[in-house]
């Protein structure tokens, strides 16, 4: 479990790193679209953990993210059915614009842009190696194509 809660955490922490450098980008090329984004990546941890951690098993104090099991858990108990697709679809586009959006402003900021990636591609190999095959949520899409693979 500690080696679960130590890559969920190393994750998303890059995550968001990655995510920061991205709002300053957008801050320094556009400071109203700057805030914008930065009100939709303050809001956006409590879409995901609506549509999609209030539904694992793992929410809580057990989460290996942390803070979106936390979350998760002022909405309402575990919810362990499967997603629907709007479910699926609201927290891919979220994830989506999050990552979309700066790369307007990141690409005139060329380090900024490399940094991102790199954090942003270390913290989904971290997920996809280190907490999808071990992960405890039997209707999760992603990690269940993973454990077949496996």
């Amino acid at each position: 479990m500690c080696n679960k809660k130590l890559f969920g955490r190393l994750s998303l922490y890059l995550a968001v790193i990655a995510l920061l450098l991205g709002l300053v980008a957008l801050i320094q090329t556009n400071v109203v679209i700057g805030i914008l984004y930065g009100a939709f990546f303050v809001a956006s941890p409590f879409v995901i953990a609506y549509f999609y951690c209030r539904k694992c098993p793992s929410n809580g104090n057990q989460c290996p993210h942390g803070v979106l099991g936390k979350i998760a858990k002022l909405y309402s108990l575990v919810d362990c059915s499967r997603y629907t697709k709007l479910e699926i679809a609201i927290v891919v586009l979220t994830i989506i614009f999050l990552i979309i959006i700066p790369q307007f402003a990141l690409i005139k900021f060329i380090w900024l842009l490399v940094a991102f990636w790199i954090l942003m591609i270390v913290a989904v190999v971290i997920i996809i190696k280190n907490l999808c095959p071990n992960c405890d949520n039997e209707n999760c899409p992603i990690c269940l194509k993973i454990k077949d693979k496996h």
